[in-house]
């Protein structure tokens, strides 16, 4: 899957019991133009869980333009 990170950004943000949460936010543009982001807690901030995330985005973002 292609896509470039175009930034990585400290945040905080509410996870889903609304609780704030320490982490970075990861914004990526898709092939075709498409710019989204994924939140990523700051203990689970590895390659290999923000790239999972971001594919899981894109595999979304398809599958509706494919409906």
């Amino acid at each position: 899957m292609t896509y470039e990170i175009r930034m990585v950004e400290r945040a905080t943000f509410l996870n889903e019991r609304s609780n704030p949460v320490d982490g970075y936010r990861v914004t990526f543009a898709m092939p075709d133009g498409t710019v989204d982001w994924v939140e990523v807690p700051k203990a689970q901030y590895q390659p290999a869980v923000v790239k999972a995330q971001i594919e899981a985005l894109i595999k979304q973002h398809q599958a509706m333009r494919a409906t």
